[in-house]
């Protein structure tokens, strides 16, 4: 990123006044853009699955320790689990799964907001420097 010679302090205010500028407001609700609308609806089931899965492969990998690692059975305890009545192993890793699927929304999530903190960094000191009187 560009350094343009903004404090912190400054940044944060640039910010807060292009937010009250352009009337965005993390409450009010929006509409899904309509090209995303129109791929939900006009993809197949088979094609929003492969597409999802593409997504799962390409998403970046962070490291945060345990929050960012699939867990695991330990492997000695693999075969009791399996001779309990409820099958505790399966829905063990079905919780291991669905933990996956999180990660991978949140890495997702994270590359999103890092794209909308960049632009509004960016429209912010754009307007600084368009105004800089003003500050």
């Amino acid at each position: 990123m560009v350094d343009y010679g903004f404090t912190e302090t400054q940044i944060i205010e640039l910010i807060q006044h292009h937010t009250v500028q352009t009337g965005r407001d993390i409450s009010t609700e929006y509409a899904l853009p309509s090209e995303i609308l129109e791929d939900l609806e006009e993809s197949s089931s088979k094609e929003l699955r492969t597409s999802t899965q593409k997504f799962t492969k390409e998403a970046l990998q962070y490291n945060g320790g345990k929050w960012t690692k699939s867990g695991a059975v330990n492997k000695m305890f693999v075969q009791e689990l399996k001779n309990v009545k409820m099958d505790e192993y399966q829905s063990i890793q079905q919780r291991f799964k669905d933990g996956d699927r999180f990660r991978v929304a949140a890495k997702g999530a994270t590359k999103v907001l890092k794209k909308i903190n960049q632009d509004r960094i960016q429209d912010c000191v754009m307007v600084a420097l368009a105004w800089p009187t003003q500050f």
